[in-house]
């Protein structure tokens, strides 16, 4: 148990992302927060550990769940761009115009609808900004890093490290969390009243999926993706040294 224990929650859902639903289920932080321990984690959300640890035995694996620890970076950045970039690309526009209408139509009886379409904008401002600059920036770099050793930026030519957009990406994913705690927040957790139109359960379910598919996008890149960039420098200098 103890070992287990010592893992962090990141460790545990990039060897196994259907993990993520018993983590998501208690409240528990996987991307930002990934770095803290099993324990930690459990204890800061209130759980009896032993019973977390039964949980996690028994949560049944997925179709195409695979350890993410064992991918290539060309297959990593493959699977976001795919799963994630793609996603997004495609459904923050729908997004965005579901809340303009549910804003539109229910704005003046529930004030809160206006407040949360302007935060699905702000939400829109810091993810397509952030997804180009991985797209031209970080993720090429990547690549040749991992094809030919050498590192290189399409603004600056050849640099030494991929430190500084690492850094940068990773500050964006933190903002980003902010936001979508607050996206949670303001829905009560996803949850719309009993009251609500078609299309404002339609709206939330939008946003519950966008939460969620975020959330393991941050997370495979915090968790895996950066630290296989970092591993792959270290491979190159060392390299380079004898």
């Amino acid at each position: 148990m103890t070992s287990e224990m010592e893992r962090t929650v990141g460790q545990l859902v990039a060897q196994r992302p259907s993990l993520s639903r018993v983590f998501e289920k208690h409240g528990i932080d996987y991307c930002c927060g990934g770095g803290r321990s099993l324990a930690e984690a459990g204890r800061a959300a209130g759980i009896d550990l032993e019973a977390l640890l039964r949980e996690i035995a028994v949560e049944p694996e997925v179709p195409g769940d695979r350890d993410w620890t064992r991918a290539s970076i060309a297959e990593t950045i493959r699977w976001i761009l795919a799963e994630h970039h793609d996603w997004l690309k495609r459904e923050l526009p729908r997004i965005s115009s579901l809340a303009a209408k549910v804003a539109g139509v229910h704005g003046q009886g529930h004030p809160e609808m206006v407040d949360l379409a302007a935060l699905v904008e702000a939400i829109r401002d810091e993810i397509e900004p952030h997804l180009q600059k991985e797209e031209r920036i970080l993720f090429p770099a990547a690549l040749q890093l991992e094809e030919s050793g050498t590192i290189g930026l399409s603004c600056h030519g050849g640099v030494a490290s991929l430190e500084s957009p690492i850094s940068v990406m990773e500050s964006d994913h933190e903002a980003l969390g902010r936001l979508l705690d607050r996206l949670a927040e303001l829905t009560e957790g996803f949850e719309p009243p009993a009251h609500a139109c078609n299309t404002w359960r339609a709206f939330y379910a939008a946003l519950k999926e966008l939460d969620g598919n975020t959330h393991r996008h941050v997370h495979l890149e915090n968790e895996v993706l950066h630290p296989a960039i970092r591993a792959r420098e270290a491979k190159a200098a060392a390299a380079l040294a004898n």
